[in-house]
């Protein structure tokens, strides 16, 4: 559990870092700058657990659409999962 949580806080900050500036960008940054963020994390790492992901599953594909809804949820536009 802690691996996933830093490997997630690495790549956020690997994006951050070397990317250019775009909106969603600042908007991570804010988000991430608080406490909230690592309260925010564990609860998405919590609820995706929830469900086994073998490829194909039903799980698989729960999981799939509760990422898409957070996405869309947090702002972002053309959300699909291909």
């Amino acid at each position: 559990m802690k691996k996933i949580t830093l490997f997630i806080f690495l790549f956020a900050n690997i994006i951050i870092t070397q990317a250019q500036e775009t909106p969603f960008l600042r908007i991570l940054k804010s988000e991430c700058s608080s406490m909230n963020c690592r309260d925010r994390s564990f609860e998405q790492i919590r609820i995706l657990t929830q469900w086994h992901r073998d490829s194909g599953m039903d799980g698989f594909f729960k999981a799939a659409d509760y990422v898409v809804d957070q996405a869309k949820k947090a702002g972002l536009v053309d959300v699909r999962f291909c």
